[in-house]
């Protein structure tokens, strides 16, 4: 949902636990569910009934777009228009709340229910309990990581983590001085990286309470440990990588450098999508500057989001008020679906000749085995995957050939 998982999100997480029944209830009766996100939260775990029944919104019987919080007086009202939630009455003063992100569920009758995403929690008077930097600290480790440099702080802001990193050095010390990488055999070298970041990942868990105890925590252990051992080792892999994908990168430079001129019309693509992708171009160019599969993937998620705003930004200078929207982001404008996603990811491809973007989809899929921040992650690495098959699947000579409309000979 937008860009925050509701897994760990705590009031989601307080409704999954302390408040399941009034959770049952309301996807039994398809009410609405709105959900704080968790940096308007700040530190808060514990939510009281008052505050979840506040959150969740019964439609009124009398006017559409009116909802009642379901503390059962039926004075705590709502309007909700667009991407706002306005608070009509219940409170001294009033708020205007921003929808931020939307997802239906279905019960099981399989009657359609909403989660939405709200930038602040309903109440006016809701106040983040103050911390001191101790406690805005924990908060930044929870957080996940999404760069290598949060990766390497992430890892050495424990100081009880000393050792079992000095031990985790040792190892790929060894690694890259002992072990002979050999085409045929990338998967036992995944293997042993692995078995080192996990064994890392142990000897962390065993001293480190906060990490072990806490699902966020684990899995940013996890990732940057990964993303710290493969930094490292990164040149020889792809040095070996680059043998074994060698025809497969020679086809695709052979792609780009016959077709060129590739355009949104000659892949019969819908008009509203048809546009220069120029910044996407820049973006994905940087692909060969990253060494971790999060930062090769985190390229491809930003190379996609750029494709949305570069094509948002043609119907900007056309003032033609037009809004385009991936798939699943329930928002008011056109949605772009994955297939014409993967047609204009294509030409970002062709046109930026990336001539060794198998290298770094064999990496990636080769040497990353824990899960990345979110699903966008995963998403972007199967359309570029989509997107690579399609070039070396399709013969563009038939594509970019004008068609001929049929002439009738009748007078």
């Amino acid at each position: 949902m937008a860009n925050e998982d509701l897994e760990y999100n705590p009031f989601y997480l307080a409704l999954q636990n302390q408040f399941s029944n009034q959770l049952s209830a309301a996807q039994e009766k398809c009410f609405t569910i709105c959900i704080p996100c968790s940096s308007s939260l700040g530190q808060t775990t514990l939510f009281s009934k008052a505050f979840v029944e506040l959150h969740i919104l019964k439609p009124s019987p009398y006017v559409q777009g009116q909802y009642y919080a379901t503390d059962g007086s039926d004075k705590i009202s709502f309007n909700i228009k667009l991407n706002t939630i306005q608070n009509i009455s219940g409170f001294q003063r009033n708020l205007e709340t921003q929808i931020i992100g939307e997802e239906l569920g279905y019960n099981k009758k399989f009657e359609q229910y909403r989660f939405l995403l709200i930038d602040q929690p309903l109440d006016p008077d809701f106040k983040i309990p103050s911390g001191n930097d101790d406690q805005n600290s924990v908060l930044d480790k929870l957080k996940p990581v999404e760069t290598i440099k949060e990766c390497y702080v992430f890892l050495f802001e424990f100081p009880e983590h000393k050792e079992a990193m000095r031990e985790f050095d040792k190892g790929i010390y060894t690694f890259l001085t002992s072990y002979v990488v050999v085409i045929g055999y990338l998967d036992h070298a995944a293997k042993k990286l692995r078995s080192l970041a996990e064994n890392c990942e142990k000897n962390i868990l065993e001293i480190n309470n906060q990490i072990a105890t806490d699902r966020r925590l684990t899995d940013n252990l996890r990732i940057s440990l990964e993303s710290y051992v493969l930094n490292q080792v990164h040149d020889p892999l792809l040095k070996v990588i680059s043998k074994a994908c060698k025809n497969e990168c020679m086809q695709i430079s052979k792609k780009c450098k016959d077709n060129q001129n590739i355009d949104g019309k000659s892949l019969r693509l819908d008009s509203k999508f048809c546009c220069p992708l120029n910044s996407s171009i820049e973006v994905i160019k940087q692909l060969d500057t990253y060494k971790t599969p999060l930062q090769k993937a985190g390229c491809l998620k930003k190379t996609i989001d750029t494709i949305i705003k570069d094509v948002n930004a043609h119907h900007r200078a056309k003032d033609d008020g037009l809004l385009v929207f991936r798939e699943g982001q329930h928002k008011e404008g056109v949605t772009i679906t994955s297939d014409e996603l993967i047609s204009l990811l294509v030409i970002v491809v062709i046109r930026s000749s990336c001539e060794n973007l198998p290298n770094h989809l064999k990496f990636i899929e080769t040497f990353h085995w824990t899960d990345f921040p979110n699903s966008e992650y995963n998403y972007s690495v199967v359309t570029l995957k989509a997107s690579l098959k399609f070039i070396l699947s399709e013969t563009f000579d038939q594509m970019m050939k004008p068609s001929l409309e049929p002439v009738s000979l009748a007078r």
